[in-house]
């Protein structure tokens, strides 16, 4: 008889079956710690689910540059942080992290800001690429970079400033030299 549908799961280093009693078209795993869930269809290809809750962007918002091109004007944005919404109204001039990227004459860089929303819906600084002050080959490659860095606690990422050092230009100080600048 042939009435449940057996699976495996790992989490503790080892292979478990798990039999639940039924073959599910749908079924949901949560984590009600952080409300972050994972869905998973029939249909769905191995290793394949859609992920919703925990700490998220809910409504995106738009970046451009401040009046001044030394910060980012932010729009409206909507974030969940452990499963509470919360608004962050638009904001004029979000500052970046003031680091002092130096140019390199040999070749041009990337560096990459990252702009975060907290619990108290302010638009803050951060996080940065790690390595901001001396930059990286590519633009992906500081992004990346950025991505491996947590945001500050009950914060969550909303947009990511990348700028591009030209070897021949100036250093560049975030929230100081215009962007436009060629350093």
């Amino acid at each position: 008889m042939d009435w449940y549908k057996q699976g495996t799961t790992v989490g503790t280093g080892a292979a478990l079956p798990i039999e639940i009693g039924f073959y599910p078209s749908c079924f949901k795993i949560r984590n009600p710690k952080t409300g972050a869930s994972l869905k998973f269809f029939s249909g769905m290809t191995d290793d394949t689910a859609i992920k919703a809750g925990g700490d998220i962007v809910e409504r995106a918002c738009t970046l451009a540059a401040s009046a001044a091109h030394t910060n980012v004007a932010v729009g409206d944005v909507v974030t969940k942080i452990d499963g509470m919404p919360y608004l962050a109204a638009l904001t004029a001039s979000a500052a970046i992290t003031t680091t002092t990227c130096a140019h390199d004459d040999s070749h041009a860089h990337y560096v990459a800001f990252g702009l975060s929303v907290g619990v108290n819906g302010t638009v803050d600084a951060g996080p940065d690429a790690a390595a901001n002050a001396t930059g990286y080959a590519s633009e992906a490659a500081a992004i990346a970079a950025l991505l491996a860095v947590a945001p500050a606690t009950a914060h969550v990422l909303i947009g990511i400033i990348t700028v591009k050092i030209d070897a021949d230009g100036a250093d560049f100080v975030g929230g100081t030299t215009h962007f436009d600048a060629s350093g």
